[in-house]
C-alpha cells in the first residue's frame, strides 16, 4: 500500500514511533526508580479500594461508574455517509456504570456483570446513543479431577466499530475491576445485537497432564443486514509438561464462520443510503492442528521476566480453495518494582472480524506497561499495531491498523479518583477489500477524555 507524505499511514508512523518512544522512556524511568522486590510483591495494591477494589473477597457487590467529557477531532466518523476528506471535530459527554456481583466458594464461583454507556452530542443529537451489555460466567469443580466453566455474555451496541486486536475469542468475562477506560472508536451509526460463551471441560490425567474441551461462539446481528455473523469453534487438546518449561500440547480444533452479508462492491447501486444484502458466500472452515511444544521460561533468577512461546499451523477453506497457514503466539512479560508491569505480545494468524468479508490472516503486536508512580497516581499505556490481508491468497486485498492509549489516574480517596486518557486510531484497507457496505475505506480518529470514575461497594465479605 503506497502512502503520501501526508497520508494517514505516514502520520500513524509518526505517532507510533512517539508513543514507542514514551513506553520505553515510562519503562526505564520506573525500573529506574524501583528498588528489586520479591516476586510475592508483584502488582500489590497499596490498599483495598484504590483505583476500585481488589479481587480477593469471597462474596462481592458493587458498582463502579464514571462521568467524563471527550474530545474527539473526528465525531463525524460516526454519521452515515462519512467522508474522510469531511472529518468535523466535536465535544461531547459520556457516562459509564458497571455493577458486578461475585460469589465463591470452595467448589466453585458464580460472577455476574452488567455495563452501560451514554454519550451526549451538544450538537450531533443523532449521534446520542446509550448502549448496554452484561453477563455471567460459573466454574464449577465437578469432581476432584473434572473443572467446568461456563459463560455468557449479550449486548447491544447502536453503532458500529472494528475490533482488529479481538477477532478470535468470545469476551473474557473475568472478575472486572474498573469501568472500562476506553473511549471506542464509533466507524458507523448501525445498530447491533451481539452475544458469545463458552463452555470448557477440562480432566486432570495422571499427576501433571490434562485433556481439556471446549466449544466458542460469537454472533452478531447488524440492523442493515438480513444475515447474521456466526463465529464457532470446537476444540479438544491434550497438555503434558516434558521439561520444567516446555508442553507437549496434541490438539485439534474445528471452526465455521459465516459473515452475514456481502460486501460493499456487491450492493445494489440503487440502494439510498447504502446497505447490506444477504450473502450467498459458503462459510469459511479452519482446521486447527495443534501439535508441538509451548515453551515458558522466566529469562531473569528473580523470575520477573518470561518468555511464552506457542506454535501451530491451520488449514483454511476459503473461497472454495483449501491453504494451510502457520499460526504462533508468543510473550514477554516483565514484572519490575512492587506493582509495574510490561507486556509485549505477537500473534500471527486468523482473525474473523464483524464487517469485514473473510478471514484477517495478520501480523499483531501488543504493548502495555501500567504501574503506580505513587501511592494514589497510576499510569497505562497501550499500543496495537496490526498488518495482514483479507484472505490467504497473495493477491488479497491488505490493511494496516494502529492504535494507542494514554491513561493517567489520581485517587481522592479510596473511593473516588480523577482519570485523564488520550486515544488514537488509524485504519487503511486497500482497494477493493470487501467491507460492509458503507463503511469507509480508511479512517483516523484520536481524542482526549477526562473525567472522575466512582466505586460504591453494596456488600463485600471475607
Amino acid at each position: 500500500m503506497g502512502a503520501g507524505p501526508g497520508s494517514p499511514v505516514r502520520r500513524a508512523a509518526f505517532i507510533r514511533a512517539v508513543l514507542v518512544a514514551s513506553l520505553v522512556a515510562a519503562f526505564h524511568g520506573a525500573a529506574g526508580a524501583q528498588t528489586p522486590e520479591t516476586p510475592e510483591t508483584t502488582m500489590r495494591r497499596p490498599f483495598r479500594g484504590l483505583f476500585a477494589p481488589t479481587i480477593d473477597a469471597k462474596q462481592r457487590f458493587d458498582l463502579l461508574w464514571s462521568l467524563n467529557g471527550v474530545y474527539d477531532d473526528n465525531v463525524s466518523a460516526g454519521m452515515p455517509g462519512y467522508d474522510p476528506q469531511l472529518s468535523l471535530a466535536g465535544y461531547y459527554g459520556m457516562a459509564s456504570g458497571t455493577v458486578n456481583y461475585l460469589v465463591k466458594s470452595t467448589k466453585g464461583t458464580f460472577g455476574a456483570t452488567g455495563r452501560s454507556n451514554a454519550r451526549y452530542y451538544p450538537t450531533l443529537s443523532g449521534l446520542n446513543v446509550i448502549d448496554g451489555s452484561g453477563g455471567v460466567v460459573v466454574t464449577r469443580d465437578v469432581t476432584r479431577r473434572l473443572k467446568l466453566t461456563l459463560s455468557q455474555n449479550l449486548s447491544y451496541l447502536p453503532y458500529y466499530q472494528f475490533g482488529f486486536a479481538g477477532g478470535l475469542a468470545p469476551s473474557e468475562l473475568a472478575e472486572p475491576e474498573r469501568v472500562p477506560t476506553s473511549a471506542s472508536t464509533t466507524t458507523k451509526t448501525v445498530g447491533s445485537m451481539s452475544a458469545d460463551g463458552q463452555v470448557q471441560l477440562v480432566q486432570s490425567v495422571g499427576r501433571r497432564s490434562s485433556l481439556s474441551t471446549d466449544y466458542s461462539y460469537r454472533y452478531s446481528q447488524l440492523e442493515t443486514s438480513p444475515d447474521a455473523f456466526l463465529w464457532q469453534l470446537a476444540n479438544v487438546r491434550f497438555t503434558k509438561p516434558v521439561t520444567r518449561y516446555a508442553s507437549l500440547r496434541l490438539g485439534y480444533g474445528y471452526g465455521l464462520t459465516s459473515n452475514g452479508f456481502v460486501p460493499a462492491t456487491s450492493a445494489p447501486a440503487s440502494v439510498t443510503p447504502p446497505a447490506t444484502v444477504a450473502s450467498t458466500s459458503q462459510p469459511t472452515e479452519t482446521q486447527n492442528i495443534d501439535v508441538g511444544v509451548a515453551y515458558t521460561k522466566p529469562l531473569s533468577q528473580s523470575r520477573r521476566t518470561y518468555l511464552t512461546i506457542s506454535p501451530g499451523t491451520s488449514m483454511v477453506k476459503y473461497a472454495g480453495q483449501r491453504q494451510f497457514v502457520f499460526v504462533t503466539n508468543a510473550a514477554l512479560a516483565h514484572h519490575f518494582g512492587a506493582s509495574w508491569n510490561a507486556n509485549v505480545s505477537y500473534d500471527r494468524g486468523l482473525q474473523f472480524v464483524e464487517g469485514i468479508a473473510g478471514p484477517l490472516y495478520a501480523d499483531t503486536v501488543q504493548i502495555h506497561v501500567d504501574g503506580l508512580l505513587a501511592r494514589w497516581i497510576e499510569c497505562s499505556f497501550a499500543s496495537m499495531y496490526s498488518n495482514g490481508q483479507i484472505g490467504v491468497g497473495g493477491a488479497d486485498p491488505g490493511y494496516d491498523t494502529f492504535s494507542g492509549l494514554a491513561t493517567v489516574r489520581f485517587a481522592f480517596n479510596r473511593s473516588l479518583s480523577f482519570e485523564a486518557q488520550y486515544r488514537y486510531t488509524n485504519y487503511l484497507f486497500d482497494e477493493g477489500a470487501p467491507l460492509l457496505a458503507g463503511l469507509p475505506r480508511t479512517m483516523e480518529q484520536q481524542g482526549l477524555r477526562i473525567g472522575i470514575t466512582g466505586w460504591v461497594p453494596f456488600s463485600r465479605s471475607r
